[in-house]
């Protein structure tokens, strides 16, 4: 019989509703909860957008004064002198990644073919 009673017993109770006992307004439905969460977005994100406007400032500081520093004296560190002088010129045509520069040797390629053949053409060789 006292295996009965244990399994005749609740194991636990659980709390219902739960939700209902909340006072967060966003759980509250309607305009107003939509609103107030649309304006937390808003402000986070143009907190967010100070903050990266702020930090790219003082990175474009540092470099300027990373690159004074350099300029005054190359031999303090010559091989981040080069890599800064090719920084430079990265947005070439050649690009930065190495889809980009295969792009770009296909394309000089292509240009070198063409002007091979305009050459060949003028000289009546082909």
């Amino acid at each position: 019989m006292s295996a009965l009673r244990l399994v005749a017993r609740p194991l636990r109770t659980v709390p219902r509703f739960t939700r209902a006992m909340t006072t967060n307004i966003r759980d509250a439905g309607g305009a107003f909860a939509k609103r107030e969460a649309t304006e937390e977005e808003r402000y986070a994100w143009e907190h967010e957008k100070e903050v990266i406007k702020k930090l790219r400032e003082q990175l474009k500081l540092k470099e300027q004064a990373a690159k004074k520093k350099l300029e005054k004296d190359p031999s303090l560190d010559p091989q981040f002198h080069k890599e800064l002088e090719k920084s430079v010129h990265l947005h070439g045509k050649a690009g930065s990644d190495a889809f980009s520069k295969r792009e770009s040797a296909a394309e000089e390629r292509y240009i070198r073919e063409h002007e091979r053949e305009v050459a060949e053409r003028k000289t009546g060789k082909k």
